[in-house]
């Protein structure tokens, strides 16, 4: 196996190229065609996240690598969204519904509490209330990040990742000590900085790279024939990835098997 070269250099080589080739992708209507047995509904949702990583990294191209601390809301919504793009694809039939009713709950909650202060109408909180689905079998995984990246081999590592981003993005003591420089055992015997002290310099043009990959195959996969399938495994093992797609756990996997199978069962001859 090749040597990886694990510069930062390398890795902003990386997102562009990976940033070229979606740019090159066409967005026309007929552009993009589905697999047999992917909704739209699922293809259309796979492309939103994938898109949303995409400009994502977009707005980070120009910040990496001189911002650190500072951007590190953005990396880790970025590497949310890749990895949930992934689940969506590969946790089969019962994991898109339960993406959508967690989309529903939020936007349930958010109108209880437009309508707690005024500014919303029993109307609409009834028709949010309508668009709620049945509880399913991984609701609380599409609500929790966590139980989401359960489902994968290296989840520990893949959850690890995301509480590192997430300790810099919210407000921490992490994040307080990164604005002042200690001079001596006193509380306030410290320099005060007005620009943080580094925190992912090394580690987020990594994040974007596999983020980049995981939504760019996750789209790829299903589409109709996968063309990207060879750029994005290429990819991969140049970045040093087992892969270009996650892989789910021997349980997760068999889950997933089963979800499809009873909804080939399910579904009428006439739509196959």
């Amino acid at each position: 196996m090749p040597e990886i070269d694990e510069s930062t250099e390398a890795s902003l080589d990386r997102i562009d190229r990976l940033l070229a080739q979606w740019r090159a992708k066409a967005t026309t209507p007929g552009g993009l065609t589905s697999r047999p047995g992917v909704t739209p509904a699922r293809l259309l949702t796979i492309w939103g996240l994938t898109a949303h990583v995409h400009r994502q990294a977009e707005v980070l191209r120009p910040l990496l690598p001189t911002y650190s601390l500072e951007i590190a809301p953005l990396v880790r919504s970025q590497y949310e969204f890749a990895v949930t793009a992934q689940w969506l694809v590969l946790r089969g039939p019962k994991a898109l519904p339960s993406f959508l009713n967690e989309g529903a709950r939020q936007r349930l909650n958010l109108g209880m509490s437009t309508r707690a202060v005024g500014w919303g109408s029993d109307d609409l909180l009834e028709r949010l209330k309508d668009e709620r689905l049945p509880r399913g079998d991984l609701d609380d995984h599409a609500r929790h990040f966590q139980r989401m990246t359960d489902d994968f081999v290296g989840h520990e590592t893949l959850y690890l990742l995301y509480r590192f981003a997430s300790g810099l993005a919210h407000p921490s003591v992490t994040v307080v000590d990164d604005y002042v420089t200690r001079l001596g055992e006193g509380l306030l015997d410290v320099k005060l900085l007005r620009q943080p002290g580094s925190h992912g310099d090394a580690t987020w043009p990594w994040i974007v790279v596999w983020s980049l990959i995981w939504a760019g195959r996750a789209l790829d996969y299903v589409t109709n024939d996968s063309p990207s399938r060879h750029f994005y495994q290429q990819m991969a093992r140049e970045s040093g990835m087992a892969g270009s797609t996650l892989e789910l756990t021997k349980e997760a996997e068999r889950l997933a098997w089963l979800d499809s199978y009873e909804a080939q069962r399910r579904r009428p001859s006439s739509s196959q």
